[in-house]
């Protein structure tokens, strides 16, 4: 219908008939959110959520939308809640115009006094309160879940809508060192490989590793040496589960399961028998301030010496693999190829093990054979390359 005003003549009586073409239901305005770094923020420092009541970081986005061809007058009010649903914090806007399309805006625009959707009645709940005191030493606020709840009220409309977003803290505090060698500062202990398997323990998931060669020079420190001669340098992501890798990960950074890096074979500048190294492991933790840039967190520096090998340590390795290699074969296979007139008659080892080409470390090697012991795995032939 057309708004037409129709007049008709009914029985003698005159009959007014309004049409209701021009009337239409208002859509309402819609809200959207999310993080600007969906990837994962591990730490979110106290300042970033605003709690302190001070200037805050650039966290998440919020879209508002209004599809009809007019202004709606709304209001935007936001919640912040711990895991268990405890309001932390909370505002509300002045109502406000949103013009027809789409706006888009941070969370800083919530707390600038230029904008209207100003959060302007932005208050801290007791218990926040005392949350923030528990962390001020630190900086940061205790692993969980925090949620950010925004709703967008349509006051010419009617409707309601709510957008919910989550970070999930981790907080990654532990670094600890395990092998090779030892904290620097004492005689390093001596390793009878030039590509040891670097271990450590932590629960970040990305990581830097240095390894610097000492040089010699009077009064060098493991810092200077870390900082100075650096001979390898790689970025690694532990994998866990089905956890996906960071995008911006660079094009030789290596994924791993674990806690652990065997160091390469080729391609890089190699470890020198008769040499000491420093080596150290960087966790890269995102945080809410700026996950480009994430924090730096250094374990302590450990230092070890790449020895060679000596007839006494030779003989010793060569022990440990007749007893390892007892293991994988039979005892008529074993004579076959280290017996009298085998193609391993006379042999010594290298101290190099390698599998698949790759050189792997006697640790790695010692999990393999507890594999094999266990019956998880069997050796279906054995040949000599």
């Amino acid at each position: 219908m057309d708004g037409r005003v129709v007049v008709r003549l009914v029985g003698g009586i005159a009959a007014v008939v309004v049409a209701a073409g021009s009337l239409r239901a208002q859509p309402s305005a819609r809200i959207d959110a999310g993080f600007f770094h969906p990837e994962g923020i591990q730490v979110f420092l106290v300042g970033d959520l605003g709690l302190t009541g001070g200037p805050v970081a650039p966290i998440f986005w919020v879209q508002l939308s209004n599809p009809d061809t007019t202004p709606h007058e709304v209001i935007l009010s936001l919640r912040v809640e711990d895991g268990a649903g405890q309001l932390l914090a909370s505002g509300q806007s002045d109502e406000f115009s949103l013009e027809p399309g789409v706006l888009r805006i941070t969370n800083q625009d919530l707390q600038s006094g230029a904008r209207p959707c100003r959060l302007r009645n932005y208050q801290i709940e007791r218990e926040a309160r005392e949350l923030v005191d528990k962390v001020l030493k630190t900086g940061r606020l205790p692993s969980g879940v925090y949620r950010f709840r925004l709703a967008l009220t349509d006051l010419t409309a009617g409707g309601r809508e709510e957008a919910v977003i989550e970070a999930n803290l981790t907080n990654p505090t532990m670094l600890d060192l395990i092998a090779p060698g030892a904290p620097a500062g004492a005689e390093p202990p001596q390793i009878y490989t030039s590509f040891p398997l670097f271990r450590w323990e932590s629960n970040a998931t990305r990581f830097r590793l240095i390894v610097a060669e000492r040089s010699g020079a009077p009064g060098e420190t493991p810092e200077a040496a870390i900082a100075n001669n650096v001979r390898f340098e790689r970025e690694i992501f532990v994998r866990r589960g089905d956890e996906a890798p960071p995008q911006d990960l660079p094009a030789d950074a290596v994924i791993t399961p674990g806690t652990f890096f065997q160091y390469p074979t080729g391609g890089v500048l190699p470890l020198l028998e008769d040499s000491t190294y420093y080596w150290r492991v960087v966790a890269l933790v995102p945080t809410s301030s700026d996950p480009q840039h994430p924090l730096e967190i250094s374990s302590s520096i450990w230092a070890f010496r790449v020895a060679r090998p000596g007839a006494i340590q030779t003989s010793a390795l060569w022990e440990r693999l007749r007893e390892l290699l007892g293991t994988l074969l039979s005892a008529e296979q074993f004579d076959g190829f280290f017996g009298q007139g085998g193609q391993l008659a006379g042999f010594r080892p290298t101290g190099v093990i390698r599998h698949n080409g790759k050189a792997i470390s006697p640790e790695e090697l010692e999990r393999w054979m507890t594999e094999v012991r266990s019956g998880r795995w069997k050796v279906t032939s054995a040949t000599v390359e």
